[in-house]
């Protein structure tokens, strides 16, 4: 079966892979069912299933994937904790995948002359596969049918003849009234508020207007209310008389001292 391929004529097997991949990441890629990737933080291999990307485990020394992200899809190679680039495949160059999604074993050939710089291909007792054909021109749209006529509208069914009003029902007697509630007791007095803060001092008043003048001091010891002068003599002194409430004159029956002299005299 394998003589009968164009790509298996030769020797030009090349060591198996464990599996194709998107390619080395530090976070998973957008993926659909069957992908393959390998985390760049650990080197654990993932397997993209119902929606999950799947560990898979770390992968061993020696073990090798194809790359589908590098330029060529070319081969790497896993040796002593390090990915390494095993460079471009010959074209027709042959190779086991272990799982290529369906968890059994492959065989692709590599073709150099398929897209810009080579790809693998599934092997087929066929062949492999060609590159694909262009598409073809999309056909021109049909023209649109006409519109169908409309129906005809259906006649309008007659209407209904109105019932008859029913008679008014009587009046229900009035209900009587209720007895008083008794009145509720009274509550308990509430407690005394706080004295309220003492209010700042008010703004300091306009001076008053000025008092009217004091009348003339009296010109003679005469002239004061509280005096009454009697036959004034020489030596007299004032003496004040509770009964009358006035400053009377005296004669002076005692010693030479100064006799009192009323203010403003």
């Amino acid at each position: 079966m394998l003589i009968d391929n164009k790509y298996l004529e030769r020797d030009s097997w090349l060591y198996p892979v464990i599996s194709r991949i998107l390619g080395f990441f530090a976070a998973p890629p957008a993926g659909i069912e069957d992908d393959f990737y390998i985390d760049s933080g650990n080197d654990h291999l993932y397997k993209y299933l119902s929606g999950l990307w799947v560990d898979q485990g770390i992968v061993n020394d020696c073990d090798r994937v194809i790359n589908l992200s590098s330029l060529s899809q070319n081969i790497f190679e896993y040796k002593n904790g390090t990915w390494v680039d095993t460079g471009q495949a010959d074209n027709g160059s042959a190779t086991v995948v272990f799982d290529d999604g369906t968890s059994t074993n492959v065989i692709y050939v590599y073709d150099t002359t398929a897209l810009p710089n080579g790809q693998w291909f599934q092997y087929s007792s066929g062949g492999g596969s060609g590159k694909s054909g262009t598409s073809g021109t999309s056909g021109s749209s049909g023209s649109s049918g006409s519109s169908g006529s409309s129906g005809e509208t259906g006649e309008s069914g007659s209407s209904g003849t109105s019932g008859s009003s029913g008679s008014t029902g009587t009046s229900g007697s009035a209900g009587s009234s209720g007895t008083s509630g008794s009145s509720g007791s009274s509550g308990e007095t509430g407690e005394s508020g706080s004295s309220g803060t003492s209010g700042s001092s008010g703004s300091t008043g306009t001076s008053g207007s000025s008092g009217s003048s004091g009348v003339s001091g009296a010109g003679t010891l005469d002239d004061l209310t509280d005096v009454e002068l009697t036959l004034v003599e020489n030596g007299d002194i004032l003496v004040y008389d509770s009964t009358s409430n006035l400053w009377i004159n005296k004669i002076n029956t005692g010693g030479t001292g100064n006799g009192y002299f009323p203010s403003g005299w």
